[in-house]
C-alpha cells in the first residue's frame, strides 16, 4: 500500500502540468487506492504523449516555470525532482534528464522505478551523445557510493560496465557490495556474466547457480538460466544443460531432452519447413551470425562436410536479411546456396537454441544439428583421425557462384586492374577493428609485413589488401598494393573474389583466413597464438607471436607456453593474468615465412624439416596433458595445429634460440575415433 501510495502521488505531480487531478482526487478521497493508481499512471502517460508531439503546446513553458519554482521552495522532494527529469525527458534533453534523476535517487525516490528511468536517459545519452558515457558512468559509481547497500544500483552500474567492456570493475563491484549483501540475487548474477566474460567459466557457473538458488525469477528474468545452459553445454553436461534451458523456457514450451527440444523446434519452424517440400531426411542446422565475418562461412563449411553425407537434404535457418548488417555476411549466404537449402525466421526462440552445443535433436525426419564453433570443430578434428569418415582425406571446398565470379572480374577490369597477374591476399587485424580489449590481443601492427610484401611487388605479385575503413594505409611504403576497402570503387565482394583465386593467402586469426580455409586456398598465418580450436585446411604455415614474461622479461619456449596453458587462452585478461606479453613477429621471420610458402607452392612434396616434426610432436602431446587446468572443458581436448596439413614456419624456430627445447622422443598417439563418437 505505501508503494502505491508513493506512485500515485508522484503521478499526481506529473499529470499536474495539464490539469487532470479530479479523477485521481476523488479516488484517494474514496479511499480507492487500485482506482487512483490506475487514473495516476493513464493521465503521466497521457501527459508525455501530448507532450512529446506538441498538443500541449499552450502553457507549458509556464507550467515548467511552476516545476522549477516549486523545486525552489522544495529543493528535497525526490518527486519534484522525478517531475522535472521527466519533463525533460519529453523535450530530449537527456543530459539534464539523466541528473535530476541521479539527484531523486539520492533524496530517496522509489528505486527501482527511479533507477530504471535513469538508465533510460542513460540509454538515450549513449546513443546520441558518446563522449558523455564517461561523466555518466562516473555519476552512477558516486550513485553506487551514497547507496552503498542498495543492490539493484550495483547491478546496474555492474551491468553499464560490462557494456563498456570495463569487465573487471564490474567484477570488483559485485565482490565488494556482495560483502554486506550476500543474498543479493543481482549481485551474483553480475559476478558470474562478469566472471564469464573474463574467460572463467567455472567459477562464473557457480555464481549463476547461487543466483538462481536466490531468486528463480530474476534469474529467468535476466535470461541467466540460458547463459547456464550455454556453458553447461560447453561443458558437456548435456542433462544440467536442458534443465537450465528448461527453467528459462518453463512458459513457452517444455524442453527437458531432447526428444522435447527437436518437437518444439519442429513444431516452431513447420511452416517455413513445409515450404521446401522436401522429401527423405533433413539435416537443420542454424547459420546465425550476421555480424561475423568469418563464422558466416567456417561454421556452415564444417557442418556441411561433417553431415551432408548423412542426410538427403541439408537445410540452414538464418535470421532475415534485413538482420544483415554487414554485406560481407548477405554475400556468404549466396555462396551457401550452392551447398544447402535456406530458410528465414524471426522467431527468436527458436534462433536462441542456436547458440547451444546440445548435440543433436530429432523429430519425425528431421534432425537439429545444435553444435557451436567448438563443438564443431572438436567434431572435424575426430572425423579426420576417423578412416570411415569421408572427410579424412579431403573436404568438399567450397567456390564462387559464376555469376559473383563474372561480377566481380567485370568491376575490376573496368576500373583497369589487372587480374591475370599471379594474386597474394593479405589481412592483418589491426587495433581499430574490434575496439573490444578482450581481443586485442589478436592485433597486430603492420610495419613489419612492408619488406616481405615489398619482395613480392617486385616479383610480379598483384598484392590485394583486406580491411576495414580505419586500416593504417601502407601504399606509400609498398609500390602497388591494392587496398580493397580504400578504392573508391569498393564492392565486399572483392573480398571472397580475390581469396578463392589467389596463390595464397597472408593472414592472421581473423575473419578472412576462414574463407581461405573454406575456398581450399594455401594460407599464410602469421602473428597466431596458440589455440586449440583453429583447424588448418591446406597448405598452412604457421608463425606465431612471441611470447614473453613480464616479469623476468625472457622469451618463453614453446614447452613453458604450452605447459600452463595457453593453448586455452582466448581473452586479453587471460595473458595479462598469466604476466605474459605478446609481441610481433619480427620482419625477418615474416619474409622467411613467405619465402618457405613459395617453396611449398613451388613442391607440394616438400618434407618437413626436424624443427616442424618436433612441433607437431608436441602439440599432439599436449593434447594428453593440462587436463585439470581451469579454463579447460570436454570441448577442448584437441589441438588443431597437430593435423599435416600445417607445419611450423622453420625461419621463425630458427630465429628464436631455446624455443623448441629438447624433449624425449616420443611415437606421436593419434586415437582412433569411431563414428558413434563422431555422432555424439
Amino acid at each position: 500500500m505505501r508503494r502505491w501510495k508513493a506512485v500515485i502521488i508522484l503521478n499526481y505531480v506529473r499529470i499536474a502540468v495539464i490539469g487532470q487531478l479530479k479523477a485521481v482526487a476523488q479516488a484517494v478521497w474514496a479511499g480507492r487506492w487500485r482506482v487512483a493508481l490506475r487514473e495516476s499512471c493513464a493521465g503521466f502517460w497521457r501527459c508525455m504523449r501530448l507532450l512529446k508531439f506538441g498538443f500541449c503546446k499552450r502553457g507549458v513553458d509556464r507550467r515548467f516555470a511552476m516545476v522549477l519554482q516549486a523545486i525552489r521552495m522544495a529543493p528535497h522532494a525526490p518527486s519534484l525532482r522525478m517531475a522535472l527529469a521527466d519533463f525533460q525527458m519529453a523535450f530530449e534533453q537527456h543530459d539534464d534528464a539523466f541528473l535530476e534523476y541521479a539527484q531523486a535517487i539520492r533524496l530517496g525516490a522509489a528505486r527501482r522505478h527511479a533507477l530504471q528511468c535513469l538508465m533510460g536517459a542513460f540509454y538515450y545519452i549513449s546513443t546520441k551523445r558518446p563522449d558523455r558515457i564517461e561523466k555518466c558512468i562516473e555519476e552512477i559509481a558516486a550513485l553506487r557510493r551514497h547507496n552503498a547497500t542498495c543492490p539493484v544500483l550495483a547491478y546496474h552500474l555492474g551491468s553499464t560496465l560490462l557494456k563498456y567492456q570495463r569487465v573487471q570493475e564490474a567484477l570488483d563491484l559485485a565482490d565488494e557490495a556482495l560483502g554486506s549483501n550476500p543474498a543479493a540475487a543481482e549481485l551474483h548474477a553480475l559476478r558470474g556474466i562478469a566472471l564469464q566474460q573474463l574467460g572463467q567459466p567455472g567459477e562464473a557457473l557457480r555464481a549463476m547457480d547461487r543466483c538462481n538458488e536466490l531468486d528463480p525469477a530474476f534469474a529467468q528474468q535476466c535470461s541467466l538460466n540460458a547463459t547456464r545452459g550455454y556453458l553447461l553445454g560447453l561443458r558437456g553436461e548435456l542433462k544440467a544443460s536442458y534443465a537450465a534451458l528448461a527453467l528459462q523456457f518453463r512458459e513457452i514450451a517444455p524442453v527437458r531432452n531432447s526428444r522435447e527440444l527437436g518437437a518444439y523446434l519442429a513444431r516452431s519452424l513447420s511452416e517455413s519447413l513445409a515450404a521446401l517440400s522436401l522429401r527423405g531426411t533433413v539435416g537443420v542446422f542454424f547459420g546465425v551470425t550476421p555480424d561475423a565475418y568469418g563464422h558466416s562461412i567456417l561454421d556452415p563449411f564444417q557442418t556441411i562436410n561433417l553431415f551432408a553425407h548423412r542426410f538427403d537434404n541439408l537445410v540452414m535457418v538464418h535470421l532475415p536479411l534485413a538482420a544483415y548488417s554487414k554485406p560481407e555476411t548477405k554475400l556468404s549466404l549466396k555462396i551457401l546456396d550452392q551447398y544447402v537449402d535456406r530458410i528465414e525466421t524471426a522467431n527468436v526462440d527458436a534462433l536462441f537454441f542456436s547458440w547451444h552445443n546440445l548435440g543433436l535433436a530429432r523429430h519425425k525426419q528431421y534432425t537439429f544439428l545444435l553444435h557451436t564453433y567448438y563443438g564443431l570443430n572438436q567434431l572435424a578434428f575426430q572425423a579426420r583421425h576417423d578412416a570411415e569418415s569421408p572427410i579424412r582425406e579431403a573436404r568438399r571446398y567450397f567456390r564462387l557462384p559464376p555469376k559473383m565470379n563474372r561480377s566481380a572480374e567485370g568491376l575490376c577490369r573496368r576500373n583497369n586492374l589487372d587480374i591475370d597477374r599471379p594474386v597474394v591476399v593479405w589481412h592483418v587485424r589491426e587495433h581499430g577493428y574490434h575496439q573490444q580489449f578482450h581481443q586485442s590481443y589478436r592485433n597486430t601492427d603492420v610495419s613489419n609485413y612492408i619488406p616481405a610484401l615489398r619482395e613480392l611487388a617486385s616479383e610480379g605479385y598483384l598484392i590485394v589488401r583486406l580491411g576495414d575503413a580505419s586500416m593504417t594505409s601502407v601504399r606509400d611504403r609498398v609500390p602497388g598494393i591494392i587496398e580493397l576497402p580504400l578504392l573508391d570503387w569498393y564492392d565486399p565482394l572483392l573480398d571472397a573474389y580475390f581469396i578463392s583465386r589467389c596463390q595464397f593467402m597472408i593472414s592472421c586469426q581473423s575473419g578472412p583466413c576462414s574463407h581461405a580455409r573454406v575456398f581450399g586456398r594455401p594460407n599464410l598465418v602469421l602473428n597466431a597464438v596458440y589455440h586449440y580450436s583453429l583447424i588448418p585446411e591446406c597448405q598452412e604455415i604457421l608463425g606465431f607471436k612471441r611470447y614473453v614474461n613480464r616479469h623476468t622479461g625472457v622469451e618463453m619456449s614453446l614447452e613453458q607456453i604450452l605447459e600452463i596453458g595457453c593453448q586455452f587462452f582466448d581473452r586479453t585478461e587471460h595473458f595479462e593474468k598469466a604476466g605474459i606479453e605478446l609481441k610481433d613477429m619480427t620482419p625477418k621471420e615474416i619474409l622467411g615465412a613467405v619465402e618457405e610458402m613459395k617453396a611449398w607452392l613451388h613442391d607440394a612434396e616438400l618434407p618437413e624439416t626436424e624443427a616442424q616434426l618436433r612441433f607437431r610432436e608436441m602439440m599432439i602431446q599436449t593434447m594428453q596433458e593440462n587436463k585439470d587446468h581451469p579454463l579447460r572443458t570436454p570441448l577442448m581436448d584437441y589441438m588443431g595445429y597437430s593435423l599435416a596439413e600445417c607445419r611450423l614456419s622453420e625461419t621463425m624456430a630458427r630465429e628464436r634460440p631455446g624455443y623448441l627445447s629438447e624433449a624425449p622422443k616420443r611415437t606421436p598417439r593419434i586415437c582412433k575415433i569411431t563414428c558413434e563418437k563422431l555422432a555424439v
